[in-house]
């Protein structure tokens, strides 16, 4: 859902939001997790993995710097390419296979 989501620019406000869910206290905010962020161009993909083939993907567009679904402006189908399916393949292999929804982000310095 994009919920308690934070970016953190700087020390003080990765102290201060740290320091924040400390004091609530309770279990969901002793979970953290900590991503380098990508300057994606507007959009993400997520696409869906069943056994290690990619049999959908969607491209999730937002002006803003979340995009998961519950924030996204609109929603459109993204053609499965050969690099996308090499991408979902690997990230299905490295956590065991199943069905599984994979978010893709596209960097605009690289090549995709």
């Amino acid at each position: 859902m994009g919920r308690l989501l934070a970016r953190i620019n700087d020390r003080d406000a990765a102290e201060a939001v740290l320091e924040h869910k400390e004091t609530l206290g309770s279990y969901q905010h002793s979970i953290v997790y900590i991503q380098e962020y990508i300057q994606k161009p507007g959009r993400d993909i997520r696409a869906f993995v069943v056994n290690g083939d990619t049999v959908c993907a969607m491209y999730r567009t937002s002006e803003h710097w979340i995009t998961n679904t519950a924030a996204v402006d609109r929603e459109k189908a993204c053609p499965i390419t050969p690099e996308l399916e090499g991408i979902c393949r690997a990230a299905s292999q490295a956590v065991g296979g199943g069905v599984l929804a994979i978010d893709v982000l596209e960097d605009p310095i690289a090549a995709f």
